[in-house]
């Protein structure tokens, strides 16, 4: 989601501050879906395990709704505003499905400490390689289409297209072979009911941790793509090679 702010803001033509909204109460929704979903992933217990089925279930629906997300529909400015909040947030809840059983996967595949390191290594250097890639190839594969609207949505399509089939294949080649402790079960509800009684200031933690998370999205990834797009835009693939080092410095941080 590198260049999300400059699509809405160049492609589907919502201003800043508008998209700044769409930001900010996703981050809102994520500091309440991130911890309920681990809660849930948790308490899941099928026949594919614990983490798996999310990857198996949640692929499509991500891949799909990552397509949405960077389309063009046919509406006006009010239309295009709705249309960005909903698929955006959309989006945020289903990455988080996907996402935190993915993240927490390692933990179910080997109790080895060593092992565990070792496939947070790889998991953490393909993450930054690929969100480099993206960073740097986004804007001349977009520039080969007669619209920057067509050409990022053909793109998320690839993307996605890829990201699911790597899901498909995280899902056939992992086992989770580590059990978790029985403990004293609570229901779900319950469990949140109490949870908030006992900390009461949880609504202003998920405040301030949405805040941080905005914060981040907006200083380390936006600036990077508005950098990216101010210096290669309308400019052909071929002239790419010749973009200045401190892109690349600029993309490396």
């Amino acid at each position: 989601m590198t260049y999300l702010l400059y699509f809405y803001t160049d492609v589907l033509g919502i201003s800043a501050v508008a998209a700044s909204g769409v930001f900010f109460v996703a981050r809102i929704i994520d500091a309440v879906t991130d911890p309920l979903m681990g809660a849930i992933a948790e308490r899941t217990r099928t026949r594919y395990g614990r983490m798996r089925p999310y990857l198996l279930f949640g692929a499509l629906p991500l891949g799909l709704i990552s397509i949405l997300t960077f389309t063009v529909p046919d509406l006006d400015g009010n239309g295009k505003l709705v249309w960005a909040y909903t698929t955006y947030i959309l989006f945020g809840i289903i990455y988080t499905v996907v996402t935190i059983p993915y993240a927490t996967l390692t933990a179910s595949i080997t109790s080895d400490y060593d092992g565990r390191t070792r496939l947070s290594t790889y998991r953490i250097a393909c993450a930054f390689t690929g969100g480099v890639a993206v960073s740097v190839f986004t804007m001349p594969f977009v520039s080969m289409f007669e619209s920057e609207a067509q050409g990022f949505q053909v793109l998320m399509a690839l993307f996605s297209i890829v990201a699911t089939v790597l899901l498909f294949v995280t899902f056939k080649t992992t086992e989770e072979v580590v059990q978790p402790t029985v403990t004293k079960k609570y229901p779900l509800l319950r469990a949140l009911k109490q949870f908030s009684k006992t900390h009461r200031s949880w609504w202003s933690s998920a405040f301030s941790a949405a805040a941080c998370c905005l914060s981040r999205f907006a200083s380390r990834r936006q600036p990077t793509s508005l950098y990216t797009t101010s210096v290669i835009r309308a400019s052909s693939p071929a002239s790419f090679r010749n973009l200045p080092r401190r892109l690349v410095v600029r993309v490396q941080r």
